[in-house]
């Protein structure tokens, strides 16, 4: 994932119908990102984890190969598609980052200059979160964390993924879940890497 390529990413990616569901998301999470930043820390975190998002759905959706989800791309999609629907799969993975950033929570909010209940409140605003969102994140996401570590996180993500994007909507395979839990371990040491903090 390589931020400084993103405006050209979100520029291309208006060409075809799909990206543009996806681009609509992200680009308002930017702006929302710029706008709202106090520091650059800030600014660096949230444009990294809605770049890391963005390009896990485009993947997801077979829309480019930058990210490698063979295993996943074995599933039908769904003939149809909405937007909210692809914002539940944005908010599911960027709900899995949160989580898993949050086992560095000290150095965060340090870096960033925020309080835990500040962090947490912007990730919303920045994010568009409504109720529903924060409920997955609190009853489902942190506790699957808290129960079965990163492969549980990402058991959870992958549901909502499953549920929303394909016409088979059977459990992640062993593969699956390992292809998802790389990408989501890479996206979350690059979001460490911006911050200047040690990667995981």
């Amino acid at each position: 994932m390589q931020a400084i390529s993103f405006i050209q990413d979100v520029l291309d990616s208006f060409k075809i119908p799909y990206k543009r569901y996806v681009g609509r998301h992200t680009l308002r999470f930017n702006r929302r990102a710029i706008k709202k930043a106090a520091n650059d820390s800030q600014k660096r975190l949230w444009l990294t984890a809605s770049i890391a998002a963005e390009e896990l759905v485009v993947a997801l959706l077979q829309l480019d190969n930058k990210i490698n989800v063979e295993p996943l791309n074995k599933r039908l999609l769904r003939k149809k598609i909405d937007k909210k629907q692809v914002l539940s799969v944005l908010h599911a993975y960027l709900s899995a980052v949160v989580v898993l950033i949050s086992t560095y929570k000290e150095q965060i909010l340090e870096s960033t200059a925020m309080s835990e209940q500040k962090f947490l409140q912007d990730w919303c605003s920045v994010f568009e979160y409504q109720l529903e969102d924060m409920k997955v994140f609190d009853e489902m996401m942190l506790t699957a964390y808290s129960q079965f570590g990163s492969i549980g996180l990402i058991r959870e993500a992958g549901e909502i993924i499953v549920d929303n994007f394909y016409q088979e909507t059977s459990g992640l395979t062993q593969k699956e879940i390992l292809v998802l839990e790389g990408i989501l371990l890479k996206d979350v040491s690059a979001i460490l890497q911006y911050l200047k903090l040690p990667s995981i």
